[in-house]
């Protein structure tokens, strides 16, 4: 690793949408929570759902500061994802779905990965 590397460390955002999903909800957002790497801000999209996933939802937010819960401005997954896109400059973007389960070495271990490899990007 370079010694640029050391010096800068990118921001880490999740972006997870979210439509009727009490079911699966808690334990994806659990499985978050686990994290070893715990410098992340999580924006969690309520795509208009009309169960208890966004009461979950943001119960946890109330409750943890790196997580946001964020209103799909428009209608459906496309639109909920560019929602929580929005809000994310400078950093690396982790996708996830209301059922899906994070390894708890996730964020460190792809952090580590692209930081560790030679890439550029430009917008």
């Amino acid at each position: 690793m370079s010694a640029w590397q050391n010096v800068f460390i990118l921001q880490r955002f999740i972006v997870l949408p979210f439509k009727n999903a009490a079911s699966t909800l808690a334990e994806s957002l659990d499985s978050i929570c686990k994290q070893t790497e715990p410098s992340f801000v999580a924006y969690l999209i309520n795509d208009h759902s009309s169960d208890d996933s966004l009461s979950m939802a943001q119960n946890l937010a109330d409750n943890d500061s790196r997580f946001v819960v964020l209103q799909n401005d428009g209608h459906g997954i496309v639109d909920a994802l560019n929602t929580g896109l929005a809000r994310c400059r400078d950093g690396i973007v982790f996708r996830m779905d209301a059922d899906d389960r994070m390894h708890p070495q996730r964020l460190a271990r792809q952090t580590d990965h692209l930081q560790s490899v030679d890439i550029s990007s430009s917008t």
